[in-house]
């Protein structure tokens, strides 16, 4: 039964259409300061109200299992722009059993008002911004970052849900050393003339 279940859910993701990526943007590429996100896409199913973005990150978000406001979606105009109108997103982390060892979360994208949810159209290029509680606590190349839109939202009884769009190497990070706490800067000069005009020091 579990060979039956294992081809099925890879039929399944077979089956599923594509989702293109544009861009990824940080806020900072420094270990223990990015927190800032910002990713461009588009579906080539496009998602109905009733269901759910779901990506996989590299390392933990600091997200809850609650469905909380963490960020603001929208379409835009050009690639890589920010959106001219956008909406608040919720963002929970995944209780699927077989899902909890890892860092998934899944995206519901709202109307703004309590409750609504809006759809996103095929071949449209979409930007989902969010901030996460957790920056990462290692660096180098992280990932890939999984992205999928889906039926099920986390739930824990959603273990049968449908993948309608999905692009399962979506974009890596590269996270670079935290900076130093520090800036030490030091100067030299080859020339024996003093400048004599006031108030010529500055600070640095």
């Amino acid at each position: 039964l579990q060979v039956i279940i294992s081809l099925l859910t890879m039929l399944a993701i077979a089956l599923a259409g594509h989702i293109t990526p544009y861009d990824l943007e940080l806020d900072f590429n420094n270990q223990g300061l990015a927190s800032e996100f910002k990713l461009y896409f588009s579906l080539e199913n496009g998602l109905a109200v009733n269901n759910y973005g779901r990506f996989v990150w590299p390392y933990d978000l600091g997200f809850t299992n609650t469905w909380t406001e963490h960020g603001t979606w929208g379409l835009v105009s050009a690639k890589c722009a920010d959106p001219d109108i956008i909406y608040a997103v919720e963002i929970r982390r995944s209780d699927v059993p077989a899902e909890v060892a890892d860092f998934v979360y899944y995206v519901r994208f709202t109307d703004d008002e309590p409750g609504t949810f809006r759809a996103l159209d095929p071949d449209q290029i979409y930007m989902l911004k969010f901030t996460a509680l957790a920056t990462p606590a290692t660096n180098g190349i992280l990932g890939p970052i999984q992205l999928s839109t889906v039926s099920g939202g986390g739930e824990v009884g959603d273990t049968d849900y449908i993948t309608y769009d999905l692009n399962p190497i979506f974009q890596y990070l590269e996270i670079t050393p935290a900076p130093p706490a520090s800036l030490i800067a030091s100067f030299s000069s080859s020339s024996t003339y003093q400048n004599d005009i006031a108030r010529s020091n500055y600070a640095v």
